[in-house]
């Protein structure tokens, strides 16, 4: 950075600070830890060699609301082979062949790494046993552009213990607050090499860590 300070120095008007990535996390606790779970099989009367079928049945239900509420929004639901590739990237075009500024986009259903819960058999004790450890699971990805947030996506995993993460990003939500005031800017992917109003603009971004997020209720 030092560097840099010394090579672009005169060319520097000013610089911003603020939110970068943001992520919320949701997950159902009592199913996130091998205690949790075993206590809530045993309050449900769940046996260990029923718990699969179980967890199976919760999968599909979600999996059914989720393209149950993609076909009423009109949201396509894309199967991909591969976790690989950006699916940013992949959103972004879809939005721009399909002109979408402001709304859902689409939708993302791809088989991913993940931790979970499953039965092994004990072959010493001759019982089973609930393990949590690396397995793979279909993972569920909406992907948007918020009126006031810019561009995010939601992913959800479809297996216990049914992590959701909600992911935005502070400089796409800038952009959005530049346009409403009428500022002139570039943006080039998550940077502003130029920027009309350094000062307005750092405004902007204290003010979104000023957000009370446990009351904003808007559908993504």
């Amino acid at each position: 950075m030092k560097i840099m300070k010394e090579v672009y120095n005169n060319m520097i008007i000013g610089a911003i600070n603020g939110f970068d990535r943001i992520r919320f996390r949701g997950t159902l606790r009592w199913l996130a830890s091998e205690r949790g779970i075993n206590t809530f099989a045993s309050s449900n009367n769940i046996l260990l060699k029923d718990f699969m079928n179980f967890a199976k049945h919760i999968t599909k239900n979600i999996r059914e609301e989720f393209d149950n509420i993609s076909a009423q929004r009109g949201i396509e639901t894309i199967y991909l082979r591969s976790s690989k590739g950006s699916k940013e990237e992949l959103a972004r075009s879809i939005a721009k062949e399909k002109n979408i500024i402001s709304g859902p986009i689409c939708n993302f259903s791809v088989l991913e790494t993940c931790y979970a819960p499953r039965i092994r058999g004990n072959k010493a004790e001759k019982t089973l046993e609930l393990k949590i450890m690396p397995t793979k699971c279909i993972h569920l990805y909406h992907y948007f552009d918020h009126p006031t947030y810019g561009f995010g996506h939601v992913r959800l995993q479809t297996w216990a213990p049914y992590n959701i993460f909600i992911c935005l990003n502070g400089r796409h939500w800038l952009e959005r607050d530049l346009q409403k005031n009428d500022i002139g800017y570039l943006k080039n992917k998550n940077c502003f090499p130029w920027l009309e109003n350094v000062n307005k603009a750092q405004e902007l971004l204290d003010k979104q860590q000023e957000t009370n997020w446990s009351r904003c209720s808007t559908v993504l």
